[in-house]
């Protein structure tokens, strides 16, 4: 009996909303257009605030990582103008406003399911090809962009220093935050420090498996 090389498409139906609902729906939608606005707005400013460190070659300088400052004109600067001209600004300052503002408000660039794998006891380095491909596609283009350009931040930073100036893992660890969110790290640094290390022991080890385009 042969197979037929036709199959009847099944239709699902799914059951209409109910009134009230629909009404919270409506309720909220103002201020979900208003949310993935902000969030819009947060992730293109961080673009361009990491580019500007890395075109003037902010990286030379490791004073911007141990003391990042939060200015308090750029905040009202990108809420008023929703832009900031970094010209005016010091190294020092923008790194803080990246840090301190744009992405604590807008939270972690990698998921937090991706976290948990790499400080499961089940890790191993087998994983990390994966764990690397996952950090691209299970991620949105303005993400995964300000992942790449803090890559290359981060490469050219070790390149700068030799590891010599500054330490490495201290390098880690500034970054550990900005790829995997403030909130997120510092629970995980109250509630476990020991995670927190594995964490950062994990990630260094992942780093030196990206691509060869992460660090150009």
């Amino acid at each position: 009996v042969k197979e037929s090389r036709f199959h009847k498409a099944v239709r699902t139906i799914e059951p209409r909303p109910s009134f009230l609902k629909r009404i919270l729906k409506l309720i909220c939608s103002p201020f979900t257009k208003y949310r993935r606005r902000k969030r819009f707005l947060y992730r293109t400013e961080t673009t361009n605030a990491l580019l500007h460190l890395i075109n003037t070659h902010a990286y030379t300088n490791k004073q911007i990582f141990m003391h990042p400052v939060l200015n308090p004109d750029m905040k009202k600067s990108f809420k008023q103008f929703e832009s900031v001209d970094y010209s005016r600004h010091t190294s020092e300052e923008v790194f803080g406003f990246i840090k301190l503002h744009l992405m604590k408000s807008s939270g972690p660039l990698i998921k937090k399911q991706i976290l948990k794998k790499i400080i499961s006891p089940t890790y191993d380095k087998t994983q990390i090809p994966m764990i690397i491909k996952e950090i691209y596609v299970k991620n949105n283009i303005y993400n995964v962009r300000n992942i790449q350009i803090l890559f290359c931040l981060l490469i050219y930073m070790y390149r700068s220093f030799k590891y010599n100036a500054i330490s490495g893992m201290f390098l880690i660890g500034v970054f550990i935050p900005l790829f995997f969110g403030e909130e997120e790290t510092a629970k995980l640094k109250k509630n476990n420090s020991q995670n927190y290390f594995v964490l950062i022991n994990r990630w260094n080890d992942i780093l030196k498996y990206l691509p060869k385009g992460s660090t150009q």
